[in-house]
């Protein structure tokens, strides 16, 4: 195998994981941003 092939497969690797950690982020600021007007409303 040469070296960039895996270079990029790891590259892509980690992109995916960081936007599945941003998407799970999100989802969780909602959650708070949804308590957070139940508290004060």
């Amino acid at each position: 195998m040469r070296w960039c092939c895996i270079w990029i497969s790891n590259q892509g690797f980690a992109i995916a994981v960081a936007g599945y950690l941003l998407l799970r982020l999100e989802q969780k600021v909602d959650r708070l941003i949804d308590l957070v007007e139940k508290v004060i409303l």
